[in-house]
């Protein structure tokens, strides 16, 4: 055998191992991003990957059985959410008192500026005997009730306790009696870094199981987001990849068979692929610092122009 042929035979598994080691593949969906030809926009694409909204799962829970109202079931599984590694911070559509308190407070200074949406109409009857009657009824109920210490306070920054009109919204009961109910989870990776959303997925998903369990099954659990995207994006790439490579390699084993009938020739020419597609996965790597699946896939459908070269020579 040539004594070139022995060299790029004891090199070649040389330069796999490098390959191996060198090769950085990224199948997060970021490489779509545009990155911007400009302060602005590169700073808007810096949000859309790794902003607070790329990093929240959005879970929608639902009653099963008519007539169940997922509200403990809901605070059950927030409290557990909150535990997992990697979760900031969960909330839902209602808020708590703790909550409550801070917004009212922090807004009550501005209580005329927040009076109505529609002054024209809502001020004139600000002080009817009727609209006086009900903000009275409702300081009356406040201080009867178990927040009457929290009430008083209030009043005495609001006598004619304005912040009514619009203190009613934060208690509303709607959300109590639908059989549907919201969570948000915001996470600490970024949305787009599958390799730390995947595991924060199947904690939340396991998380809500063990619950429901307890509570019988009777809820289903539906969840969406940038992170959920993300790691769906990535499954189908690695999909592509090995589909595109498999029907590429199948194609040649098959185009060889039949044309030349030589299992010398096909693992000749398959050990030039195998070179050629490693020395340039190196460069690229080292070049640009990682590559990208896609690239990888795309790269597979060029065998059927590669292996021409050989054949060339062959015939």
């Amino acid at each position: 055998m040539h004594r070139r042929v022995l060299v790029s035979l004891m090199l070649l598994p040389l330069l796999i191992v490098v390959a191996i080691w060198q090769i950085d593949v990224k199948t997060d969906i970021s490489a779509f991003f545009m990155k911007g030809d400009s302060p602005q926009t590169t700073l808007i694409a810096s949000h859309m990957q790794t902003g607070e909204l790329s990093r929240r799962y959005l879970l929608s829970i639902n009653a099963i059985e008519p007539g169940e109202k997922p509200v403990e079931f809901t605070e059950a599984l927030r409290s557990e959410l909150a535990k997992i590694e990697g979760v900031d911070r969960v909330w839902g559509e209602g808020l708590s008192e703790d909550e409550i308190h801070q917004i009212i407070a922090f807004y009550l200074p501005y209580r005329y500026q927040l009076y109505s949406l529609t002054p024209g109409v809502d001020v004139p009857m600000a002080f009817s005997d009727s609209v006086l009657a009900g903000r009275a009824n409702a300081a009356k109920q406040g201080l009867l009730s178990p927040e009457s210490q929290w009430m008083k306070s209030i009043l005495a920054q609001d006598p004619m306790f304005l912040i009514s009109n619009w203190l009613g919204r934060f208690y509303g009961s709607g959300a109590k009696q639908s059989p549907y109910a919201s969570l948000v989870i915001e996470t600490v990776p970024a949305g787009l870094d599958t390799a730390h959303q995947l595991p924060i997925r199947q904690q939340i998903e396991a998380t809500f199981h063990r619950i429901n369990q307890t509570h019988g099954n009777r809820y289903a659990l539906a969840m969406t987001g940038v992170p959920l995207f993300a790691m769906a994006v990535q499954k189908q790439v690695k999909a592509d990849v090995m589909l595109v490579s498999t029907i590429s390699m199948v194609a040649m084993i098959v185009l060889f068979v039949f044309l030349f009938r030589s299992l010398l020739a096909l693992l000749s020419v398959s050990l030039i692929l195998v070179a050629s597609a490693t020395v340039a996965t190196i460069i690229t790597s080292i070049v640009f610092g990682q590559i990208h699946a896609l690239t990888l896939a795309l790269g597979s459908t060029l065998i059927g122009i590669c292996v021409d070269y050989p054949i060339h020579i062959m015939v």
